[in-house]
């Protein structure tokens, strides 16, 4: 909601926050975790930030790989 309304400053933080607190429950490869990380993705893309995007992507590729075997 907050990433919507353009309040990126104070979505982020939250992302990161429920992201790792999903990491930690249930683990990288988890649907609602990967949803999540993917979030976190989409705000840092429509920001420019495509350094941290790529490093986030290539995490959720390893996720992902991992999740194929």
């Amino acid at each position: 909601v907050l990433r919507e309304q353009g309040r990126v400053a104070e979505a982020e933080p939250l992302y990161r926050q429920a992201l790792a607190i999903l990491e930690r429950g249930l683990g990288y490869t988890d649907a609602d975790t990967m949803a999540c990380l993917q979030g976190l993705i989409e705000l840092l893309r429509t920001q420019g930030r495509i350094t941290e995007t790529a490093a986030l992507c290539r995490r959720a590729l390893d996720a992902w790989r991992w999740q194929m075997r």
